[in-house]
C-alpha cells in the first residue's frame, strides 16, 4: 500500500487539536481528508482521529476509517511520521 500523508501542524490552538492531515492512497487514486491529530489526555501521546460526523443523538459516526488493523497502523504511521518531521 503506497500511502502519502500531508500534515498541517497547528501552532496557535486553544484545544487539543495539534494538526490536520490528508492521506493519499496512490495505488488506488483515493484521498482521505480531515484527519485530526489530537493531543492525548493531560498532554499525553498524540493520536489520530479519522473523519466523523455528529449524529442527532450527540454521538459520532465515522465517515471513513480503516477496516483492518494492518491498514490502520500503516495510515497512522504515515501521518505521525510526517507530523514528527514538522
Amino acid at each position: 500500500m503506497n500511502i502519502k500523508a500531508v500534515v498541517s501542524k497547528l501552532t496557535d490552538r486553544e484545544d487539543n487539536l495539534l494538526g490536520m492531515a490528508s492521506v493519499t492512497f496512490e495505488d488506488y487514486g483515493i484521498k482521505m481528508n480531515d484527519i485530526r491529530i489530537l493531543e492525548g489526555k493531560n498532554g499525553g501521546k498524540p493520536w489520530v482521529a479519522f473523519p466523523a460526523r455528529k449524529r442527532n443523538d450527540g454521538g459520532f459516526q465515522d465517515v471513513v476509517h480503516p477496516v483492518t488493523q494492518e491498514s490502520r497502523e500503516a495510515i497512522i504511521k504515515a501521518i505521525m511520521d510526517e507530523y514528527n518531521k514538522k
